[in-house]
C-alpha cells in the first residue's frame, strides 16, 4: 500500500473565495510585468545584496540635485525606491506560500503517481485473463510509451521489468 502523506481537500467555495482574492491582488498590482529570461540577462539585476547601495543612491540624489542631469527625476527614483520596498514586503509573504504550494502540489503529484502506476499494474496483470481491461491497460499504458524522437528512458513500474 503506497504511503499517503497528504490526506487534505478544500471547499469549492474556498477555492473559488481564494481565486477572487488573488484576483483583487492582482487588480491593485496593474504594473507588474512579466519578462523574459532574455529580458532579465540583459540588464543588471537589483539583488538583496543592492537595497544599501540603492538607498545610499538616493540619498546622495536628493543632497546633490544641482550635478545630476537635468532630466534625471529624482522623484521617480524615490517612487522606484518605495515601489521595489513595498514589493519586497509582499514577495517576502507570498513567497513560501508560492513554495509551499508548489511543494504541495509535487507531493500529491508523487503520489498520485504511486498510486496510479499501482492501478496499472493491476489493471495490466489482470488484462491476461480479463478482456474487458485490455482496452484500459492499453490506455493507461500509453503513459509509458516512447515516441521515436524521445529518448527518455521509460521507468519501470514498481517490481516491472522492462525486459
Amino acid at each position: 500500500m503506497p504511503t499517503n502523506n497528504i490526506s487534505a481537500t478544500f471547499a469549492q467555495a474556498d477555492l473559488e473565495l481564494i481565486l477572487k482574492d488573488l484576483s483583487e491582488i492582482e487588480s491593485k498590482l496593474p504594473f507588474l510585468v512579466s519578462q523574459t529570461n532574455k529580458d532579465k540577462r540583459s540588464k543588471q539585476l537589483m539583488g538583496t545584496n543592492s537595497i544599501g547601495y540603492v538607498q545610499y543612491g538616493l540619498s546622495t540624489a536628493k543632497n546633490n540635485e544641482d550635478v545630476l542631469a537635468r532630466n534625471f527625476s529624482i522623484e521617480e527614483y524615490e517612487k522606484d525606491v518605495l515601489l521595489v520596498n513595498q514589493l519586497q514586503q509582499l514577495h517576502g509573504r507570498i513567497a513560501p506560500l508560492a513554495q509551499k504550494i508548489k511543494d504541495t502540489l509535487s507531493t500529491v503529484g508523487q503520489e498520485l503517481m504511486i498510486q496510479t502506476n499501482e492501478v496499472y499494474s493491476v489493471v495490466k496483470r489482470e488484462a491476461k485473463t480479463n478482456g474487458k481491461l485490455k482496452q484500459v491497460a492499453d490506455e493507461l499504458g500509453k503513459r509509458y510509451e516512447v515516441s521515436s524522437q524521445d529518448n527518455t528512458p521509460v521507468t519501470p513500474l514498481p517490481g516491472e521489468n522492462l525486459n
